[in-house]
């Protein structure tokens, strides 16, 4: 009797630690931000945390047995089959895609997804388990820095200027807007540095850029000059200033390019037709001069 006590007594100890520290896990995956699931082999949930309910604003217990791709946004639905059948396939061991979900409000949700397959030491297949991660801000906020820069490149394209940074020191790195390239005719791959700027500006206006530069780092001056490229098939307008640079990497040189190839024609054929004009101007003085004398 006394050893069947005791052994009572040591079962009623082992499951309250049980239950103990199933209490303080299951307190762990509900305080996780991420969604925390399992599936079975019908890709069923059987297994979600706390903050499936954040996310979507359906209740775990709602949830449960339904389909994974239930509340899937519908042309998100083939992505998440066809992540799920490279894994199946071995194709890969982890999955890892972004996709959309419909809230039970009717919003739409971005989530990352990041999928393995659950397997018994038999080898057989169980179903799969992994984590959903809210990223509905960020990705919001990139769809938007994204939409800027598009607009930002259009704008640049449409009145032919580029846009460019470089440090003023070795630390760093330069940017070149796409425009950049497409008017110094360089490849778009390459990194950029100050020299590429340099020296595709022709000599002599290439020195004066470099001694504009040199007095913008000592000076702290503006550069504001019109530059011949590509052997002076074209012209550009160079801007420039010295800026403090961002998170305290040192003071770096930013400004625009714009080819000016037109309004420099223009103002050739302007010079053109007024010298014609003056010329005229003069015959025709010289002309009532004459038939004055006379």
């Amino acid at each position: 009797f006394v050893p069947n006590k005791e052994l009572r007594r040591k079962a009623d100890s082992k499951a309250a630690e049980a239950d103990a520290l199933s209490e303080r896990l299951a307190r762990i995956v509900n305080n996780v931000q991420e969604v925390i699931f399992q599936t079975d082999l019908n890709v069923c949930w059987t297994f979600l945390n706390s903050a499936w309910e954040r996310i979507t604003g359906y209740t775990v217990e709602e949830s449960l047995g339904t389909s994974f791709t239930d509340m899937v946004f519908p042309e998100d639905k083939e992505t998440s089959m066809y992540h799920l059948s490279e894994l199946v396939n071995g194709t890969e061991k982890t999955s890892r895609y972004n996709l959309r979900y419909i809230t039970k409000s009717g919003e739409i949700r971005w989530t990352e997804a990041i999928v393995t397959l659950d397997i018994d030491a038999e080898g057989r297949l169980l179903g799969a388990s992994g984590t959903l991660t809210d990223i509905n801000a960020r990705y919001v906020a990139e769809e938007k820095l994204r939409q800027a820069s598009n607009n930002l490149n259009q704008a640049q394209t449409l009145t032919k200027l580029g846009s460019f940074e470089h440090p003023l020191h070795a630390e760093g790195s330069s940017y070149w807007s796409g425009q950049m390239f497409k008017l110094l005719s360089r490849p778009g791959h390459k990194q950029p540095n100050l020299e590429d700027l340099l020296t595709a500006i022709d000599e002599p206006h290439q020195q004066r850029l470099r001694e504009s530069i040199i007095a913008l780092k000592e000076y702290s001056r503006e550069i504001n000059m019109e530059v011949p490229v590509n052997k002076g098939s074209a012209w550009m307008m160079v801007r420039a200033e010295k800026q403090k640079g961002r998170l305290n990497r040192g003071d770096v040189i930013t400004g625009t390019l714009m080819d000016i190839t037109q309004r420099k024609s223009f103002e050739k054929e302007l010079i053109a037709s007024k010298l014609m004009a003056e010329k005229a101007l003069a015959a025709k003085s010289e002309f009532l001069s004459n038939m004055s004398h006379e």
